[in-house]
């Protein structure tokens, strides 16, 4: 076994085809799995500038959800346009080439670690526990994922270069390191924080002098840049917390969540998708007075025993927090539903490789100190890499099938606002409309504001058939410049189709003043305003107590510009209806030019 492990590590073409091997086998469960309702659908399904290589340059010219002026990641576009170019909407490959840029990650960390740690059994220890570990199958595992993927491809090639050149000092790989760094920025926002990154192994293991320093100006230069381009794009728009006090609530939220990604490195159990947590709403919950005091207590320990701590690993605990940072909630609010953080299980993707360095210097330092055989680190090694790799195997069979992944979520969070409609979507394209129409109406109940979960819930009543209901649900909507021709549009096929339901209802109960009323109502609602008369004239033809009728006659005889027999209507009203009636009050006080339903 010795044998064949110092076989594999004298060539890097051998480490990538066994790590290649590795990734390739546990990822071949979800490459059949279809493009996912949430992130998936937006961004490549029913994105129609990606069907054309013509649209490539506009890329760099817009954002990347369009109507958000946050997020600015044009590289990504690109390679769904490459992919449609040549795939069109074959999920299968989409999927293969995220586990590919997966591949070369790992292969990457293997370069990194092993110039940062000097040793390259240790370094591909890291890179195998990159690529096999279960942690990174929601970045993997949906093609939306593609963002981080290509981010950190660029990140890591950025770094890879950039320690080469704190080595060699050779100018072509500082110019490999910016050029990368670039590309980075332009794959995901959080590609920014590598500067402090590189700015901290400086630092620690740099030469301190101006010259040096000096010679790194492209970094600074390229984030300067970019951050030029966005504001020329106006790509500026944050998400703040209403206050300091919220803000630090979030920031202490997202502490705690730290605490369970830490857990989830060395125990990857309870994974699921778009994780979040519910953010402290007072500073004396008492979790977070726990959180605190842990975080407290891991920092007294940490500043006592920093002299005695290798650089490596003081770098190592910097890198992490400089790639959580982005995600801290600090720099802007990141939610996933109302009251709820953002702390999705791929925001660890880059952030993990630093713990799994501690990780595997850790363990080997353990198994010296309590003088370990040979054997059983093997084993215990051995043990834990089999864990993770069944568990990402695992988790790749369930990522394939979107309802189990949905369910599961929903089980673990079940306020996911998010998830319930993408559940409901997936029941949609099942044909299932009345799980559809519970799923809807969850995400509409948790998160009443959002439109779109209303539209939706709207036209699941209209598949259902029973557009009074979508009627109502439209009726009740606030009117948005954004939304209103989507909602009138949906409101007058409702109304339509409700019409030719009760023209059918009158043919074969002609004297129904229910019915009559009714249909006379969404005539009105149509303009169809002669019509919708003649209705209500039926009605107080049949039953002369229905003032809301008469009323309603008034009003169409106004709309059709026929004011004498809206005076005669109202005045009808006003002799005939009790002092009290609603109706006459309504025509005492000022007709409001309203049809009473």
């Amino acid at each position: 076994m010795t044998n064949l492990f110092s076989f594999i590590l004298k060539s890097n073409t051998r480490v990538f085809c066994v790590i290649g091997l590795l990734v390739v086998l546990a990822y071949s469960f979800m490459l059949h799995s279809p493009f996912k309702n949430l992130d998936d659908e937006f961004s490549v399904v029913t994105n129609a500038e990606i069907r054309d290589l013509a649209n490539i340059p506009h890329f760099f010219t817009s954002t990347y959800f369009k109507v958000e002026k946050d997020y600015y990641r044009p590289m990504v576009y690109v390679t769904y346009a490459l992919e449609y170019h040549f795939f069109r909407l074959n999920y299968f490959f989409y999927n293969l080439d995220n586990v590919f840029i997966h591949l070369i990650n790992a292969f990457l960390v293997f370069l990194v670690a092993g110039l940062l740690m000097n040793n390259r059994a240790r370094a591909f220890a890291v890179g195998m526990i990159f690529a096999i570990h279960p942690i990174h199958w929601e970045a993997v595992g949906n093609v939306s994922g593609r963002a981080i993927l290509l981010c950190a491809l660029f990140v890591l090639s950025a770094f890879y270069f950039f320690l080469k050149y704190m080595r060699d000092e050779r100018p072509v790989d500082l110019a490999l390191t910016a050029l990368c760094y670039a590309l980075a920025l332009l794959c995901k926002e959080s590609a920014g924080v590598f500067v402090l990154a590189a700015g901290f192994y400086w630092l620690l293991f740099g030469k301190k002098s101006l010259p040096q320093v000096c010679r790194f100006w492209p970094l600074p230069a390229v984030a300067a840049g970019y951050m030029g381009l966005r504001h020329l794009m106006h790509i500026t728009v944050p998400f703040p917390w209403p206050s300091w006090g919220m803000m630090a609530l979030g920031v202490t939220t997202f502490l705690r969540g730290v605490l369970t990604y830490l857990r989830l490195i060395v125990l990857p159990l309870d994974l699921y998708f778009d994780r979040a947590r519910p953010v402290f709403m007072t500073f004396k919950n008492p979790e977070l007075l726990m959180t605190l005091a842990v975080y407290a207590v891991m920092l007294g320990v940490f500043f006592r025993y920093v002299r005695r701590l290798p650089l490596l690993a003081i770098f190592c605990v910097l890198w992490f927090w400089v790639e959580l940072f982005p995600v801290s909630q600090i720099i802007t609010s990141i939610g996933t539903y109302p009251g709820a953080i953002a702390l999705g299980e791929h925001f660890m993707y880059l952030a993990c490789i630093p713990v799994f360095i501690l990780l595997v210097t850790g363990a080997i330092k353990l198994a010296e100190r309590c003088d370990f055989s040979s054997r059983i680190s093997a084993l215990a090694a051995g043990g834990f890499m089999v864990f993770l790799y069944l568990t990402l195997i695992q988790q790749n069979i369930y990522a394939g099938n979107e309802f189990l992944v949905l369910k599961d979520s929903l089980k673990n969070d079940p306020k996911n606002c998010r998830v319930e409609y993408a559940l409901a979507k997936v029941y949609v394209k099942a044909g299932d409309v009345d799980q559809a129409l519970v799923h809807f109406q969850k995400a509409a109940d948790l998160y009443p504001c959002n439109p779109n979960y209303q539209i939706a819930l709207g036209k699941a009543w209209m598949d259902k058939g029973d557009y009074l209901k979508a009627v109502r649900v439209f009726e009740a909507m606030p009117s948005r410049k954004d939304i209103n021709a989507i909602v009138d549009g949906n409101k007058k096929a409702s109304y339509e189709h409700l019409a030719a339901e009760y023209e059918a209802k009158r043919r074969t109960s002609p004297r129904d003043p229910e019915v009559l009323f009714a249909l006379g109502v969404f005539y009105g609602r149509l303009s169809r305003n002669a019509e919708a008369y003649e209705s209500f004239a039926a009605v107080w033809s049949v039953d002369s107590t229905r003032f809301d009728a008469l009323f309603n006659m008034g009003v169409m005889s106004e709309m059709l510009g026929d004011k004498l027999k809206a005076q005669e209507a109202f005045s009808k009203l006003v002799r005939l209806a009790a002092p009290d009636n609603v109706f006459r009050k309504q025509v005492e006080k000022g007709y409001s030019g309203q049809l009473l339903r």
